[in-house]
């Protein structure tokens, strides 16, 4: 429904779709968090890296699709967690984009098209979200926390946080309503004590 004829995904896909998408693509491959993108692309044989210093920091990395084998470039400028979201960026434009060369720029502010794809599904497959809502409460929000959970940047961990907004307020809500059902009003002053507005 979302794929063309050549089994590039289409422009335009609502979130959850993509987070399904990218779902399926981490059961096909049988990883779990914390996912490493550069050990990915490592292992797959008609791809090579390259970890480059680029003259400027905006971009991010480099894709160049070709047949027999492709390329993806990281800015070395980068921290190892940015690097990682970089990666997996770069690796949903491989396995899910057309074109030839995607040239990818320090987070695009798009809400739609390619890019915003790479983006979206790069968090959401290192940062899936049922395990990142997990983390959230667990470490009661902090995002340097989170982000060594998961190998991102902090940066990555709010945008995660603010694209699931109402997926993390809802698991609340529904924890706290399942605590007051068995009258464990202890737990719900811990869990309140540490929850983030």
């Amino acid at each position: 429904m979302y794929f063309d004829e050549n089994g590039n995904i289409v422009k335009f896909v609502p979130k959850h779709d993509l987070e399904n998408i990218i779902n399926a693509k981490i059961k096909q491959l049988n990883l779990c968090p914390p996912i490493l993108s550069i050990d990915i692309i490592r292992n797959t044989s008609d791809l090579d890296l390259e970890l480059i210093e680029f003259e400027t920091y905006k971009i991010g990395g480099i894709l160049v699709k070709k047949t027999g084998t492709s390329s993806i470039a990281i800015n070395s400028l980068h921290s190892r967690h940015s690097q990682n979201f970089i990666g997996m960026h770069e690796l949903i434009h491989y396995w899910f984009h057309p074109c030839d060369t995607h040239l990818c720029k320090e987070f695009y502010k798009n809400s739609e098209g390619y890019e915003f794809q790479a983006n979206y599904m790069a968090a959401a497959a290192l940062m899936p979200k049922d395990l990142f809502i997990e983390k959230y409460y667990q470490y009661s929000g902090f995002t340097d926390k989170l982000s060594n959970e998961f190998y991102v940047s902090p940066k990555a961990v709010e945008i995660r946080i603010s694209n699931l907004k109402q997926d993390i307020d809802n698991a609340f809500s529904k924890y706290i309503k399942q605590l007051t059902k068995e009258d464990n009003l202890k737990e719900i002053f811990r869990i309140a004590n540490k929850a983030i507005f």
